[in-house]
């Protein structure tokens, strides 16, 4: 890796728990083409060392530094650090959100924004609810609680 890739791959080093972004659906498609297909785009991805993260990475709970440690039997360590900078750079992977439900950090995913900056980033917003002689201040309220936003109710006048 060059020293821009290293400086790229560094936050997302040592203990952060990978996981595919939440809004894609990972398919092998053969022993070195995995697929990641979302609603609106597909992309394919060549390469057994890919295929061989993929299966890590679904199985969950393991780290950077572990999933790394796993394949260094079968491939060169620079390899996958390669293949692993890829699937960040790219967005294909993003570390594993605190507590986003599966739902809200694939619509924060899907926006281009990764689910655990979505929820930092949601910690100082405040949203305020005011329904003016309509229905539906509390599905909206539930709705947006959904998606990690901190909601009041406006004091009715």
């Amino acid at each position: 890796m060059t020293s821009e890739q290293a400086g790229a791959f560094a936050p997302h080093s040592g203990e952060t728990i990978p996981q595919f972004s939440p809004n894609f659906t990972v398919f092998q498609l053969s022993p070195e083409t995995l697929c990641l297909y979302s609603e609106d785009r597909k992309f394919l991805l060549h390469g057994q060392v890919f295929c061989a993260l993929a299966a890590l990475i679904a199985e969950g709970g393991q780290s950077f530094d572990k999933l790394v440690k796993a394949l260094e039997q079968a491939y060169p360590r620079e390899h996958i650090l390669e293949a692993l900078q890829r699937l960040i750079v790219r967005r294909y992977i993003v570390a594993k959100p605190g507590s986003l439900s599966g739902l809200a950090a694939a619509y924060w995913a899907s926006l281009g924004l990764a689910p655990d900056a979505a929820e930092k980033n949601l910690q100082d917003c405040r949203v305020q609810i005011q329904a003016f002689d309509v229905q539906g201040e509390q599905e909206l309220a539930g709705a947006l609680g959904a998606l990690a936003f901190t909601w009041s109710s406006a004091p009715r006048s």
